[in-house]
Order: structure tokens, then sequence, then C-alpha cells
């Protein structure tokens, strides 16, 4: 099993479900490094966006956790 992960925890949502993405940040990020997609725009400005977002839910988190609603998936960087 890969040890090396950038992150733990990676969250995908939805806008409406921003709250409680960050609600559920906060309460583990004492634990756990975590990745939130508006926490790291400007490190993903300053890259290919698209290619660091992909790769962060791909490669370089140990669990995604999703916040599923039925657009989850209909945009460019979550296209399943």
């Amino acid at each position: 099993m890969k040890d090396d992960f950038e992150y733990d925890v990676a969250f995908s949502f939805t806008y409406e479900d921003e709250l409680l993405a960050v609600e559920l940040t906060e309460k583990i990020q004492t634990s756990f490094k975590t990745f939130i997609y508006m926490n790291k725009q400007v490190e993903l400005a300053a890259r290919d966006g698209e290619q660091k977002f992909n790769e962060v839910f791909q490669t370089k988190s140990r669990l995604v956790v999703i916040l599923y609603r039925d657009k989850w998936g209909n945009t460019p960087f979550v296209s399943i």
C-alpha cells in the first residue's frame, strides 16, 4: 500500500455542499491532511489546475469522499 499520499482525505462535492465539506474538514483536519478545492485555489491556479485537480483525486489522496448529488460529475473537473 502506498504510504506517501499528499492528502489523507479529499472531498469532492457540488457548490450546494460546500459548507458541509468545510464542516467535515474542520472536524478532522487536526488528525488528517485534507483537500478541498476552494482551500487550494491559489496552488491550483499556479499550475495546470485541471491536471493537478485530477492528480489529487486519482493518485495523491488515500481516501476520496464524494458528497453526491445528481449533478455531481457533470463538470469538466469531475466528469464520470
